[in-house]
């Protein structure tokens, strides 16, 4: 547990690590593009507008895809939860079966305890 919890964190430590190598050569390509003229530094608040536009669909999709894996997992836990109650519905129909039956035996047997008790005794 301990090792699968260090790499986990080793992982977020590089995607941490990635993200701000990319975020400063954003503004470092910014920084160059907006230097060299008026139409550039417009051209570069544009290019960082979209850059930006762009981490937030990525963000946006992978949002999405954990959430779309999270609704099959449930779905899969949904199925499993009604066959358990199917199972379950089952058993009980057997139990009621054999509650039935019993009752029924029951019945039989003291129909025939009755019907003997009545052959022993005299007509006096």
């Amino acid at each position: 547990m301990h090792n699968v919890v260090c790499e986990q964190v080793k992982s977020l430590k590089i995607m941490h690590e990635r993200k701000k190598d990319e975020n400063e050569s954003l503004m470092t390509s910014l920084r160059d593009i907006q230097s060299e003229s008026f139409d550039k530094q417009k051209f570069g608040k544009l290019y960082y507008v979209v850059m930006l536009s762009r981490w937030q669909e990525v963000a946006v999709n992978k949002k999405y895809d954990m959430k779309l894996n999270e609704c099959k997992e449930l779905k899969g836990e949904l199925l499993n939860a009604n066959q358990a109650l199917e199972n379950k519905e089952d058993e009980h129909q057997n139990a009621e079966r054999e509650v039935r039956k019993t009752q029924q035996l029951m019945l039989h047997l003291k129909q025939k305890l009755q019907s003997c008790k009545n052959m022993f005794l005299t007509i006096e």
